[in-house]
């Protein structure tokens, strides 16, 4: 990899949204594309001095979603099947294009693009029209803000392949967020294959840099939904979540002796929103209420008696944290017989050293290097 350093004239690199007078310099990077097809150049910041970046002075970007979000950052919505986590993204579509709030929060209004890969075009239809009309509102409302992309049968893995037609939507639309509903179905690979979230990490960043907050939703981890921190709830490697700058994860909340949530509508269910960010005071939990098709807060204190759902394992069953790390690593096995030593270290964030022996205890052969795909 070569590095070269240049300068450039911010005034005349209309790519760059964040050039400025008082910082030109830039490392340009020459990036082996693979199998002999040549390089791909990037152009990267120069390190600065303090005094430099002072002089700078950088702008904070919008609050897009008070308190959580900015533009120009990612957001991720972490839930386990069931959860609804697409009505909660298809919700905070239409506040961020309306100017509504979203689970109590104030949205900024702007444009946005709302990425499904997973539903026919008449069930998108009929699903934001349901919420639509369940929320109040009358299509005018949305000031034309909201744009649908509906990829069910056309994706074609990895994401950076419809990087290029998104970033000039966003800087051609004045787009202020893209929205990803869900996730997987840009994965060819493991989820645990750290390349491969790297690649559809960088992705987002590409799209934020061109001036859009990138939301996701994706699937949880198996096991208690209460047992891990709120950055560690996503599947697959824990670069998903750990890189986000702000990741809201919702968990279903029960009545002891499953008593429904309202007695008088047993398809109430009720939800704790769990909150990490990045660039704020970390939010308080809050208590939601899903009757399909929208989550809205508990203002009444319905849920109040509800927690999470308590430990499947008696009190004298209790296993430890080496057992329960064994169990989960022999299922991502089964799941991924391509997993790799790193792959899992990384997962579970321990030394290699701590996996070869899991190994070893298990009868289990993790790859070293994962086969790619030609």
């Amino acid at each position: 990899m070569k590095i070269q350093l240049t300068y450039v004239d911010p005034h005349q690199d209309p790519d760059d949204e964040y050039d400025y007078p008082s910082q030109p310099k830039e490392i340009t990077l020459e990036i082996p594309l693979g199998s002999g097809n040549g390089v791909e150049l990037v152009r990267i910041p120069a390190p600065m001095t303090l005094e430099e970046l002072n002089e700078r002075n950088l702008p904070q970007p919008p609050e897009i979603i008070e308190g959580v979000l900015r533009k120009g950052s990612k957001l991720a919505i972490i839930g386990k099947p069931k959860a609804r986590k697409s009505f909660c993204a298809i919700q905070l579509a239409i506040a961020l294009a309306s100017g509504r709030k979203w689970l109590g929060f104030n949205c900024k209004p702007g444009k946005v693009l709302y990425i499904d890969t997973e539903l026919s075009e008449p069930d998108i239809r009929e699903r934001f029209d349901t919420v639509i009309k369940t929320l109040g509102l009358k299509y005018e409302e949305l000031n034309n803000n909201l744009e649908i992309w509906g990829l069910r049968g056309s994706v074609y893995p990895p994401l950076k392949n419809y990087v290029p037609y998104i970033v000039e939507h966003i800087k051609e639309n004045d787009t202020q967020t893209v929205i990803i509903d869900p996730i997987y179905k840009f994965f060819d690979e493991s989820e645990n294959n750290q390349e491969v979230v790297s690649a559809f990490c960088n992705a987002g960043d590409k799209c934020g840099k061109a001036g859009a907050a990138f939301v996701y939703t994706h699937h949880e981890k198996k096991g208690n939904a209460g047992d891990r921190a709120v950055e560690d709830a996503g599947s697959g490697s824990n670069v998903f979540t750990r890189d986000a700058d702000a990741v809201v994860q919702l968990v279903q909340l029960y009545n002891s002796g499953d008593e429904p949530i309202d007695p008088r509508d047993d398809q109430i269910t009720a939800w704790r929103a769990r909150f990490m960010v990045r660039s704020f005071r970390t939010p308080r939990d809050k208590t939601l209420l899903f009757k399909y098709p929208i989550h809205f807060e508990d203002t009444g204190g319905l849920a109040k008696n509800a927690k999470l759902q308590p430990s499947q394992k008696k009190s004298g069953d209790k296993k430890s944290p080496k057992q329960l790390r064994q169990e989960e690593l022999k299922q991502l096995y089964e799941e991924d017989p391509q997993l790799t030593l790193a792959e899992a270290a990384e997962y579970f964030g321990n030394n290699p050293k701590t996996i070869e022996r899991d190994e070893s205890e298990l009868g289990i052969k993790l790859k070293r290097t994962r086969q790619t795909k030609a």
